[in-house]
């Protein structure tokens, strides 16, 4: 594996830092701040959750926004989508 020089911010380090303290006292055992950084990028992205409707202002992307959410949720679940 090859290296590269970054340049980070004092409190962008101490955060990573920070991050790789709390993730080697849950592992015991040293880890690094790329490792870390690896850790932090590879995290799944948050998916959206029925409050996230409540910033919709058109009704239609309301209605659509909303029945994603259902489908996304029965799939979830491995229950059979109703067809409207």
């Amino acid at each position: 594996m090859t290296t590269k020089a970054i340049k980070i911010s004092d409190e962008n380090y101490r955060l990573l830092a920070s991050i790789a303290g709390e993730m080697q006292r849950e592992e015991g055992r040293p880890i690094s701040v790329d490792e870390a950084l690896g850790k932090v990028l590879s995290r799944p992205k948050p998916r959206k959750t029925m409050l996230d409707l409540a910033e919709l202002k058109d009704d239609k992307e309301f209605i659509k926004a909303l029945e994603t959410a259902y489908r996304e949720s029965r799939k979830d679940m491995g229950r059979k989508i109703p067809s409207w």
